[in-house]
């Protein structure tokens, strides 16, 4: 697995701070406050901080160099050379600080501590220099005796690089001035409220610059809200691992918490529940546990007020009420609204957002108990209540599902109605990779977001070159993901978040994932023309339905007017015994006969009774030209025939749960026959009379749809599952 660059860590970080940030904006915080500036006093843990120019936009500060750096700098560049400095123990880096600012684009600056203050270079400083120099970064070495400063960096020398020059010699400007980020807005009470050796700041005020440069345009808005909630965020590293990396911190402005926090404050905290109700391929998810109804919405409604912003919340509630007849005040005391979400994952070809309610009592008079497709006349009343984070662009449609109301486009619910978005859960899914659900942590707010994702869905939210090194740090690992709580166990100020990179045995295939398409062939299928000993080949015109053939040369030599499509097959019979061959096909319920001169067999007629998808397969299992026939239907059973379209006494249909792909193949073992059945998530084996299948695999154990069924001996063969492992399975 490819180590993830310092970079990228710090921008998902920047990313994940603001989509909670962005969420819990939803309380909307109205006009700033003006912070009073006070510089961070001197001290060891920040000896490096004074050369940090005050725009920064993020900074991470690290102590123990020789511990983290390894964990987390990348494989190449700059950062991998002094990974290689640090590893072969030649140079010992005491203390470093990378931050990230915003010219025109983001530009890291990396301060690194080069040992006592002297006039000569230091042998560090020059080894440093170096590898900046074989990396194409602008660096300098500094001795910092000679600014005047009382501060502690007066007494040691640095290096300065950055990919821009300007960024280097906008270091020295402010060292020279004596400011810098320990000076900036907020940023005392950021250090106040942050412990460890290891620590990242992230400045929300100035986090939009930032933000653009990771996020696609169409998701740039969303992340703008953060500096309007506080001034900084204070992260500790707690620690980092190949699996995870942890890290804890707060949202601060003040000695006192930002205002819109305090909207949570006397509320409760609960556990989510939604992970239970989330695709496994779910992008981006945000929760809102809600303990005590009355009081939040209470202290909510309270801080709108405050903050000018409650008249066009209620403006909204009043249309939807005389709309609906039903105010969304009581809409949810009515049905006791425990949990509000929104989730964003794949509908058809691109992200569609969905929104979901967790009912403690069901109301009739409000919503359909039944798992169906429903018009909803309450959109917007999530949004209204709870912010506009949970105002959907369509929201037309829902579901009621496990005491859930899902709530979105037609087509996003239509996957909770068919069962396909809560098939395989994501709480299924991170169980399955080793991650303790973090949704189950009681908490005010949580977020989520996948870095598992399609190629197609990578470009609808990140920038291209974040999305190169993000693949990247996703090689060779099944699941990658963050979570971010804000509140954790009452405390209102608090952040957690967790970026896991992971295994997964699965133990049911998701259904997004799975291969749902059958292509119905309307050929050319090789026939054989007894009449000039040849191959032909026969097809059905895509313009007309006319069935038509050519021959050998590829010559067109007949046109049949036909009034339905084919159903994928075309086999040569005997069926008059002469040694003249036919061709048998199968069309909506019906099997066929046309001779090799375009002629419909007169006598031959055979229906089925039910739609026929793909077939027939024929088989002469006596070789005495009494033909039987296998056919897949639409209802997803496969059956027997023979030409009269008769199931044999013996045979038993073949059907799944999940859905059948194509007609079986045949396989014979020690002289007896059994079916091989492509599902959708697995490969069954079912004997020659059909029926139930002989082989139960369940779980990670499942056969893989696509394995070779391997022959061992004359009872059993050899399978591939999920897990990766192969197994056995006796047929007799």
């Amino acid at each position: 697995m490819s180590r993830k660059t310092l970079i990228i860590l710090l921008v998902v970080l920047a990313g994940l701070i603001g989509l909670v940030v962005a969420g819990v904006m939803l309380l909307y915080s109205g006009t700033d406050t003006i912070r009073p500036e006070t510089e961070v006093p001197d001290s060891q843990q920040y000896l490096l901080m004074p050369a940090v120019p005050v725009d920064a936009v993020m900074v991470g500060a690290f102590s123990n160099v020789e511990e983290v750096l390894p964990k987390i700098l990348p494989a190449t560049g700059f950062a991998a050379s002094l990974n290689e400095l640090v590893k072969s123990q030649s140079v010992v880096i005491e203390q470093m600080v990378v931050s990230l600012h915003n010219l025109g684009r983001i530009y890291p600056l990396y301060i690194i501590d080069a040992g006592v203050a002297q006039n000569e270079t230091t042998s560090l400083a020059m080894s440093v220099l170096a590898a900046a120099e074989d990396n194409g970064l602008y660096a300098e070495y500094l001795n910092c005796s000679t600014l005047d400063t009382s501060r502690k960096i007066a007494g040691r020398s640095v290096v300065l690089a950055s990919p821009c020059k300007e960024l280097v010699l906008s270091s020295k400007r402010h060292l020279r001035a004596s400011e810098s980020v320990l000076k900036a807005p907020g940023f005392y009470y950021a250090h106040a409220k942050s412990k460890g050796d290891n620590r990242i700041f992230l400045s929300n005020v100035l986090s939009e610059h930032l933000v653009s440069s990771i996020f696609s345009d169409r998701l740039r808005g969303f992340f703008t809200v953060g500096k309007r909630m506080s001034d900084w965020v204070s992260l500790e590293v707690e620690s980092l691992s190949d699996i995870a990396d942890k890290f804890s911190g707060r949202m601060v402005s003040d000695e006192k918490q930002p205002d819109i926090l305090t909207v949570f404050e006397g509320c409760g905290v609960s556990a989510s529940e939604v992970s239970n109700m989330l695709p496994s391929y779910t992008v981006s998810a945000l929760a809102l546990p809600i303990k005590k109804r009355s009081e939040f919405l209470n202290s909510y409604q309270a801080y709108l007020d405050s903050r000018q912003g409650l008249q066009r919340k209620l403006i909204l509630r009043k249309r939807l009420e005389d709309a609906n007849g039903i105010s969304p005040e009581d809409f949810c005391e009515r049905l006791e609204i425990a949990e509000v979400a929104t989730a964003s994952f794949k509908v058809n070809d691109g992200l569609q957002r969905v929104n979901l309610v967790k009912v403690g009592k069901v109301d009739k008079n409000l919503i359909s108990l039944t798992t169906g497709l429903n018009e909803y006349k309450y959109a917007s009343y999530a949004g209204s209540l709870f912010g506009d984070l949970f105002i959907l662009k369509d929201e037309s449609y829902y579901t009621y599902i496990n005491g859930w109301i899902v709530s979105g486009s037609k087509d996003a619910v239509q996957l909770y109605v068919s069962g396909e978005a809560t098939f395989y859960n994501l709480a299924e899914y991170m169980i399955n990779a080793d991650v303790q659900d973090p949704f189950a942590t009681p908490a005010a707010f949580m977020a989520y977001v996948s870095f598992t994702l399609e190629p197609d869905l990578m470009g609808n939210i990140f920038h291209k070159g974040v999305q190169e090194v993000i693949a990247s740090t996703c090689e060779g690992v099944d699941y990658s993901g963050a979570f971010m709580t804000l509140g954790e166990n009452g405390d209102v100020g608090k952040l957690r978040l967790e970026m896991f990179r992971n295994e997964i045995k699965r133990s049911k295939a998701p259904m997004q994932a799975r291969d749902t398409m059958i292509v119905i062939s309307k050929g050319p299928f090789s026939v054989k023309n007894a009449r000039t000993g040849m191959t032909n080949q026969f097809y059905q015109s895509a313009s007309n339905n006319y069935l038509c053939l050519k021959d050998e040369n590829g010559k067109g030599v007949w046109g049949v007017p036909f009034d339905k499509p084919i159903c994928g097959t075309a086999q040569s019979i005997d069926y008059l015994g002469n040694n003249k061959f036919q061709i048998l096909f199968g069309a909506g319920t019906k099997l066929h006969l046309i001779d090799i001169l375009g002629r419909f067999v007169a006598d031959f007629s055979a229906d089925l009774g039910k739609e026929i998808l793909l077939g027939p397969d024929v088989y002469d299992f006596s070789g005495s030209g009494k033909y039987n026939v296998l056919v897949l239907h639409k209802d997803n059973t496969i059956e027997m025939y023979n030409l009269k379209g008769e199931r044999p006494a013996s045979w038993s249909t073949i059907t799944s749960s999940d859905m059948i792909k194509d007609l079986p193949e045949k396989i014979d073992l020690g002289g007896n026959t059994f079916w091989i059945v492509r599902t959708a998530i697995q490969t069954l084996i079912y004997p020659f009379g059909g029926g139930n299948p002989v082989s139960t695999l369940t779980g990670d154990q499942m056969a893989l749809p696509q394995t070779e069924v391997k022959i061992l001996d004359e009872t059993s063969v050899e399978v591939e599952c999920y897990d990766g492992k192969h197994r056995t399975i006796k047929l007799k």
